[in-house]
């Protein structure tokens, strides 16, 4: 196992695999006497295949946080909500787990917070950062394209001119 040069080896157990090792490295393992089979114990894996087909496909759309969006002014909402307060950044970053710093990106808008980071800070602060995610089509305006025709008309009209 060491790599060391050795007169003697013996069979061990080491990791629920049988090596065969000097002297030095049989401290790292369980000695398997010689004839003794030795009962290796199944690894997790074939729980975890087992595991991995008995779970049932997951929609992630159907979930809650899919049907919720951070609002768009949430840095002005936590700022205020803060101030309110009367707490500094470095005690409401205490109260949710963040570092000053990293309350005073929120607060300027440059970082998002994570959903559970929103979820304390609206329980902490007592304000609202998500909002259900609208859905629906905009109405634009239908726009029509270009044919042949229409650019000769355009340039008998430029021509007439």
């Amino acid at each position: 196992m060491c790599g060391a040069t050795v007169g003697r080896t013996r069979r061990v157990l080491v990791d629920r695999t049988i090596l065969q090792v000097g002297p030095e490295c049989e401290r790292f393992g369980k000695l398997v006497e010689p004839g003794q089979k030795a009962a290796a114990t199944p690894g997790n894996v074939p729980m975890a295949l087992e595991k991995r087909r008995r779970q049932q496909p997951k929609d992630v759309y159907a979930s809650q946080s899919m049907q919720l969006e951070l609002v768009p002014d949430f840095a002005k909402r936590i700022k205020e909500g803060r101030e309110k307060k009367g707490w500094t950044r470095q005690e409401l970053g205490a109260r949710v787990g963040e570092r000053e710093v990293v309350m005073a990106r929120m607060e300027n808008g440059s970082l998002h917070p994570t959903d559970d980071v929103a979820k304390k800070l609206e329980r902490e602060l007592g304000i609202k950062l998500f909002e259900p995610v609208q859905t629906g089509v905009t109405p634009t305006k239908p726009t029509r394209s270009l044919t042949l025709g229409d650019m000769l008309r355009d340039a008998q009209r430029k021509k007439d001119q």
